[in-house]
């Protein structure tokens, strides 16, 4: 596939957003770019294509921009389908599939709210004033050292239970959540980066 044809991720690299569209190209051997943008608005690159959306990853692929990393996943299933030259990491059978879905939502809702309140306000990134505004504009609550300190105890006992219920699926030996050969869509979005 030539580069100038190639889909565009914009992205920041601590995004665990973004780390499930990397990995899943990644598996699938999937050709694309990336721009790496600011943790924090504004982003010049993004509004001059238009695009005030104040989360990544962003995809653009020729002339359609997609914020939705779910949606971004379907396309590429699209785009790239079973039997192309591209790897296929996505499950067949309705079980696989059910459990694919529900990793994707258990990792974005359960999993991220926690691991948000288990992060180090020492972290150079959270003592950043812009960042804490960012933060608190998108999460509806303070991002102050003494909030994120009052919310890691919990944050981190509840990443140990969701970690928990991950050993769980892998008890049996597999290497893999669904018990592949190698890692697929379920493992993607299992994954807590």
């Amino acid at each position: 596939m030539d580069a100038s044809n190639q889909p565009i991720l914009f992205l920041w690299s601590m995004s665990p957003w973004a780390s499930k569209v990397v990995h899943y190209l990644a598996l699938r051997g999937i050709p694309y770019n990336q721009c790496i943008q600011p943790v924090t608005m504004p982003r010049p690159d993004l509004a001059a294509l238009g695009v005030q959306y104040r989360r990544v990853p962003v995809l653009a692929y020729g002339r359609d921009i997609y914020c939705d990393t779910l949606l971004m996943l379907q396309k590429f299933e699209k785009w790239y389908p079973r039997g192309s030259e591209y790897k296929s990491i996505s499950a067949t059978d309705p079980t696989g599939r059910a459990m694919e879905h529900l990793l994707e939502k258990w990792t974005d809702v359960a999993v991220f709210a926690s691991a948000a309140a288990a992060i180090p306000s020492e972290m150079d990134l959270c003592k950043d004033p812009q960042f804490q505004r960012d933060r608190e504009e998108l999460w509806g609550r303070p991002w102050t050292k003494e909030e994120q300190d009052r919310l890691k105890p919990a944050g981190l006992a509840t990443l140990v239970e969701n970690f928990d219920f991950l050993e769980q699926l892998l008890s049996d030996g597999r290497q893999w959540l669904l018990g592949s050969a190698g890692p697929g869509l379920a493992d993607v979005h299992g994954e807590s980066r």
